[in-house]
């Protein structure tokens, strides 16, 4: 996968992509954020992911994460006050990820 060669269809096999994980600090990010870009397997049985679909749900999915334990530690550290009201919350707010227009 190259600038010169790249489109939005380069897959990438399983192995590359956990070492792309590695490189960006998310090795234990759970499979099954990958299986939403998977795309099949190839002649040697590797399963393949599309590139820019799985790490763009990566990145939305780390987004996320990242944003409710800081939110966790903000209340907890910083002695912010946790505002109770329910119409202050997203609706559902477990399926927050499953309603992004992102996915």
């Amino acid at each position: 996968m190259g600038i010169k060669t790249f489109n939005d269809d380069e897959i990438v096999d399983e192995v590359n992509m956990k070492i792309m994980l590695q490189d960006f600090g998310m090795e234990l990010m759970p499979d099954t954020v990958l299986d939403i870009g998977f795309k099949g397997k190839d002649n040697l049985g590797r399963r393949t992911y599309k590139a820019v679909e799985a790490f763009k749900n990566l990145v939305v999915v780390q987004g996320v994460a990242a944003e409710k334990k800081r939110s966790n530690r903000d209340i907890k550290v910083n002695k912010v006050i946790h505002n109770p009201d329910a119409s202050r919350k997203f609706p559902e707010p477990n399926r927050r990820l499953t309603l992004s227009p992102l996915i």
